[in-house]
């Protein structure tokens, strides 16, 4: 519906991340829709990281152009004040147009810069979980249903990674 103009994108967590050459990657998400943008914090070394409670919002472009818009997740690895991209996922906004009730759990696999999946232990996909809502937008905060069964990161925050 065109009411419903807010989109609250919560960074859960990814599994299955593959180790690196100087061990598991210090992970940090950039989600965007169009040219809005949100950056997770950096976390430690992990293949398991958890982001928990960051609660991306983001405004809806208008219906018509809404079947050509993505959500935008690309996970990068902080290391020696550079950032390299490990993998990326598109979600089709008109794919999410069902999620406007409550919070949904939606699990994206990442792709590799070349197209190929990203694989980690044993081969499995990686992926990026989220908690998705569509909700009127009049300025509101993040519904609080969005933190609901999360508890604190769980996981030492690195420094933001860019400067």
């Amino acid at each position: 519906p065109e009411d419903l103009n807010k989109i609250f994108v919560t960074l859960q967590g990814g599994t299955r991340l593959p180790e690196l050459e100087d061990g598991p990657p210090c992970p940090y998400i950039v989600s965007s829709i169009g040219s809005q943008t949100h950056i997770t914090r950096t976390l430690g070394p992990s293949t398991e990281p958890v982001w928990d409670m960051e609660v991306a919002e983001f405004n809806l472009p208008p219906v018509d152009v809404r079947r050509r818009t993505n959500l935008h997740l690309k996970l990068y690895h902080w290391v020696a004040s550079q950032s390299q991209l490990l993998g990326e996922a598109r979600v089709p906004i008109n794919q999410l147009a069902g999620f406007t009730a409550k919070p949904q759990e939606c699990s994206c696999s990442l792709l590799r810069p070349d197209g190929n999946p990203l694989r980690g232990k044993d081969l499995q996909k990686s992926e990026v979980h989220i908690l998705v809502m569509i909700t009127k937008g009049s300025g509101q905060a993040a519904p609080v249903s969005m933190y609901k069964g999360m508890q604190g990161s769980k996981l030492p925050p690195g420094g933001p990674p860019f400067a």
